[in-house]
């Protein structure tokens, strides 16, 4: 789980984790998960209001879930 700090770093921090834990061979679908649950608690703590690019990302997510299934360090993402 991420703890969110400046609204800049956010993004990054996000992405990057997601990004670490698929390079340390957790299954996508895992990765997924963790992505919309720290997207959860960061409108939980940020009075329900994402950032544009975190709504992105979570239209992205939510979209179409088996969009990501072949998806990975060498795919699409």
């Amino acid at each position: 789980m991420i703890f969110f700090g400046q609204r800049s770093e956010i993004k990054c921090k996000v992405i990057n984790h997601a990004l670490s834990n698929l390079e340390h061979g957790v299954s996508l679908d895992k990765v997924v998960f963790e992505l919309n649950h720290d997207l959860d608690n960061y409108l939980l703590s940020h009075n329900f209001k994402l950032t544009p690019e975190l709504t992105k990302l979570e239209v992205s997510l939510n979209e179409n879930p088996d969009k990501w299934r072949n998806a990975g360090l060498t795919g699409s993402i």
